[in-house]
């Protein structure tokens, strides 16, 4: 959906991906800049009994278990300055950058597949996809 402008283009889109290991995470992609708590960086994690949230840009995680008052960490934007920071130090240490080209790519399928999910309304694979070389 776009909800601003008259492109056509696919630019909000909530998906529900399950993972091999049973846990079932639910991610909200948007550019709409509204509402603020979802718009932009908003993903969420659940497994039996318990999830965690991350929103306001990443800088706010809300964990929470069945029947318990949820538990709020607020921090501020330092994620990336952060993910440039680890690649650089491993780069000039000779080491594996600690997030590399496939958890981007990867990220990037996220996305990717889910606007595919949308457009035949059927689950789609991502990791699968990623193994077996078929992109291009």
């Amino acid at each position: 959906q776009n909800y601003y402008q008259g492109t056509g283009v696919i630019d909000n889109m909530a998906a529900v991906y399950r993972f091999a290991n049973g846990v079932t995470g639910n991610l909200v992609q948007g550019d709409a800049h509204c509402p603020s708590h979802v718009s932009k960086f908003y993903m969420q994690v659940f497994a039996e009994n318990k999830s965690a949230t991350l929103s306001d840009r990443l800088t706010t995680l809300t964990y929470q278990e069945k029947g318990q008052e949820p538990v709020i960490y607020k921090g501020s934007e330092t994620g990336f300055l952060e993910e440039n920071r680890d690649f650089i130090t491993a780069l000039q240490a000779n080491r594996p950058a600690p997030i590399d080209h496939r958890d981007g790519l990867l990220a990037t399928l996220m996305i990717l597949q889910g606007f595919q999910s949308i457009a035949t309304q059927q689950p789609q694979p991502i990791l699968e996809l990623l193994e077996s070389g078929r992109l291009g």
